[in-house]
């Protein structure tokens, strides 16, 4: 291998390195201040807490939906589409009125 191969499996290693710094870094955070987001997920209202909930699932459901045996199938294509479509609107409604919450409980303390 030459030095150019080194350098660029050396830099990809260095970028992968810090990914995982970075994600361990926010996975400390995320348990320090966890009693704090269960606080303000507990706070939101069922509708909310539904959206982001239904969201995540239909994901998984999409996933199965599109690698199944049938996925080929019109039907199928478009239920795939309007399922990821449904999946990502009703998540990120979810999560915006949890950082929304998150902001309000800031502002008044």
């Amino acid at each position: 291998m030459s030095v150019g191969q080194w350098l660029f499996i050396g830099m990809m290693a260095l970028i992968l390195i810090y990914a995982f710094y970075q994600m361990g870094k926010a996975g400390l955070d995320f348990y320090k201040n966890y009693p704090y987001y269960k606080s303000t997920f507990s706070r939101l209202k069922n509708f909310e807490k539904h959206c982001f909930k239904s969201g995540l699932s239909l994901f998984f459901i999409v996933v199965f939906l599109k690698n199944s045996d049938y996925a080929q199938d019109y039907i199928f294509q478009v239920l795939g589409e309007i399922s990821t479509a449904l999946a990502g609107g009703m998540f990120l409604t979810g999560v915006i009125a949890f950082i929304r919450e998150l902001h309000i409980t800031q502002n008044n303390t």
